[in-house]
């Protein structure tokens, strides 16, 4: 007999509370009832798709290609121009001039609605794959940003949002910010703000700055990448793969971090999302599309990787890694000298049911590789360092294919990586 609604819902419920703890689960649950009244609520601040579209096709979705197409041949016709518009042409011009300024900043009453708001016309607006991880971030930034120039916490009125009217100052700002460094850090509160402004009524003209000035910064962003040179600080602290590759063996670590690094230097390195998701499990079926897995075997040595949650899985998929057996040893030392369970994460926060969070692995890294090393490696410098090894001799087309698949990037990043120089030059 079929489970009944209720049944399943208890055998959810007891299923989390076994995984994650009583306490976990409850605040889980109401931070999903919090998402829920906050999404109803701000679904008053904006508009239906349908009012912000042109009056005289209101009934045709603009993000389906087969009305898209109708549409467009009709226009055609109707223009009857030498020179043919077609779909992207219309999407593009739909996204810069027909969808912004949804949202009355006036009727706002808190962040979180103005946010949700935002994040709900963002879906219906052509923005697929935005996620909400995503637009929290964005909006983080921005409080931040209003925090550092004026030293007051951002509420989110409408006097507030008005300083970023002010272009030329908010711009300034950004860019003198002793504590932004990096151009990527510059440019992703440019574009954070024109993502945001984008959709409030009134700031029409203040997001065309913003998204300009990220769209050029990003240019000058992929230039540098494209320049063959070290930057100082990387050339400070580059260390050759082959001295890297001696890492996990040093006496200055523990088990932990002896296996975290031998993930990094005995396999092609990939991102941070390979140790921060890395979950052990004893089963290579019915896996969480959210999570990356070391597979047991039936003995319970370490036998695999199988990643599903990494930047470039549109790409290539789930994909699976064989350990090599000095990564097999590492990985077995450290499960079983620090009580690893399965269906929890392999390297873990002081709470060993919690994952680590955001840059917080990229720090861990580097703290581990500054003990065996005494220079701070960040992953940049480890991929680096490992493609500057694989193209100091030609390689085949089809070999550094191989590579990209085993790093998790294409051969166009691969090339951006390649940072090869004379022997006195890194030295």
């Amino acid at each position: 007999m079929p489970l009944t609604n209720a049944q399943k819902s208890m055998n959810y419920r007891n299923k989390k509370i076994k995984e994650i703890g009583l306490e976990a689960y409850r605040k889980m649950e109401a931070e999903k009832r919090r998402l829920r009244r906050a999404k109803k609520k701000a679904s008053a601040l904006a508009p239906p798709a349908s009012s912000v579209h042109p009056p005289a096709v209101p009934s045709v979705p603009v993000n389906k290609t087969k009305e898209l197409k109708l549409l467009v041949k009709r226009l055609n016709e109707y223009l009857n121009k030498e020179s043919k518009i077609d779909v992207p042409t219309i999407i593009q011009f739909v996204q810069k001039n027909l969808i912004t300024g949804v949202i009355d900043i006036k009727n706002s009453k808190n962040c979180d609605l103005l946010y949700s708001a935002v994040f709900i016309a963002k879906n219906k607006f052509l923005e697929k794959g935005i996620t909400e991880a995503s637009h929290k971030q964005q909006t983080a930034n921005i409080g931040r940003l209003y925090k550092y120039m004026t030293k007051e916490p951002f509420k989110c009125t409408p006097d507030q949002f008005a300083i970023f009217k002010d272009t030329l100052r908010v711009i300034n700002a950004i860019e003198t910010n002793p504590k932004w460094k990096k151009a990527n850090t510059i440019n992703q509160y440019k574009q954070d703000l024109a993502s945001i402004l984008k959709y409030l009524h009134g700031y029409e003209d203040a997001y065309n700055v913003y998204s300009k000035a990220s769209t050029l910064g990003r240019k000058e962003i992929t230039l540098v990448q494209d320049d063959l040179k070290l930057t100082d600080k990387e050339r400070k602290n580059f260390v050759r793969w082959s001295e890297l590759k001696k890492t996990s063996k040093s006496n200055k670590l523990n088990t932990y971090e002896k296996a975290l690094i031998g993930l990094y230097t005995l396999l092609p390195p990939r991102r941070r999302e390979l140790s921060q998701l890395l979950t052990l499990t004893d089963r290579e079926h019915k896996l969480k599309k959210n999570l990356n897995y070391l597979i047991l075997d039936k003995k319970n040595n370490p036998k695999k990787i199988i990643m599903n949650k990494y930047k470039t899985f549109k790409s290539y998929g789930p994909y699976e890694i064989k350990l090599p057996k000095q990564l097999k040893m590492l990985l077995r030392n450290h499960i079983e000298e620090n009580g690893i369970q399965v269906g929890k994460p392999v390297f873990h926060i002081k709470d060993k049911n919690k994952y680590h969070q955001g840059s917080n692995m990229s720090s861990k890294i580097q703290t581990i590789l500054k003990k065996s090393t005494d220079k701070r490696i960040s992953f940049n410098i480890l991929r680096h360092s490992k493609i500057q090894d694989f193209l100091s001799t030609p390689k085949s087309i089809n070999r550094k294919k191989t590579l990209a698949k085993k790093m998790g990037h294409d051969i166009m990043t691969q090339a951006r990586y390649d940072r090869i120089f004379k022997e006195e030059e890194l030295d």
